[in-house]
């Protein structure tokens, strides 16, 4: 099976892909659509993924057809609900449901067989929160903090540079690699965690593709306790 991924930025790409081999298993292919990897410099963030959707709302299936895409995970933080123009709109605090119907706006989704082929992520607030609940004492609360990524630049898992968290692509590989042993444990902790791997699980079932056989690693080491409550 092949899944391809759309989201905010080059470090967000291995938390989900990690997220996507465990609940999927090894030997499927995942594809990084956006933002580009080329040498061309495009601006990332929610726009960009908005306009990556409207740019292929119209020829989305034919899009996933040719590339042979049996899955598309379109991926934005829930942090960003209060900046969206269309959400500003309504009265009250938009609430990640307002953000997910928006995104299927900009694709212009319907119940359709292409809708059912494209599973909408949106981590609460961000997907460090994922990050840090792997390394140990994870709690529902985690995924509400407004920045999770300070806890992981408290522990020096993650540098700054000019004051601002260094998100390297390599380094949050590095951090995903728990995460990919331990989020069978954690999706009973996390919700928003919990949503996307079930929405994983039911995408298979009906792509009709079977659950990969994990390939013979050594067993992972537990989770250590009560560490994420340490700043």
């Amino acid at each position: 099976m092949i899944i391809g991924i759309v989201c905010e930025g080059s470090s967000d790409f291995p938390v989900l892909e990690a997220v996507v081999e465990a609940a999927l298993g090894d030997g499927h292919e995942v594809r990084y659509l956006r933002p580009e990897t080329d040498a061309l410099f495009r601006p990332g963030g929610w726009t960009a993924v908005k306009a990556w959707c409207e740019e292929h709302a119209s020829w989305l299936s034919d899009f996933m057809t040719v590339g042979n895409i049996d899955l598309l995970i379109i991926h934005v933080d829930a942090d960003v609900r209060r900046h969206v123009p269309e959400l500003k709109k309504k009265k009250g605090e938009p609430t990640t449901q307002d953000l997910c119907d928006t995104i299927k706006g900009w694709l212009k989704l319907r119940q359709s067989a292409k809708g059912r082929r494209v599973l909408i992520v949106i981590p609460a607030q961000a997907t460090e929160a994922w990050l840090v609940a792997a390394q140990g004492g994870a709690t529902p609360d985690l995924e509400k903090e407004a920045k999770p990524v300070t806890r992981l630049v408290q522990r020096k898992l993650v540098s700054t540079i000019g004051g601002k968290p260094d998100k390297s692509p390599a380094v949050y590989r590095d951090l995903a690699t728990p995460l990919r042993s331990h989020a069978a444990e954690l999706r009973g902790v996390l919700r928003e965690l919990d949503h996307f791997m079930g929405k994983l699980e039911a995408g298979r079932e009906r792509t009709g593709a079977r659950r990969s056989t994990p390939s013979r690693r050594a067993p992972p080491p537990a989770l250590p306790r009560g560490s994420a409550d340490v700043l």
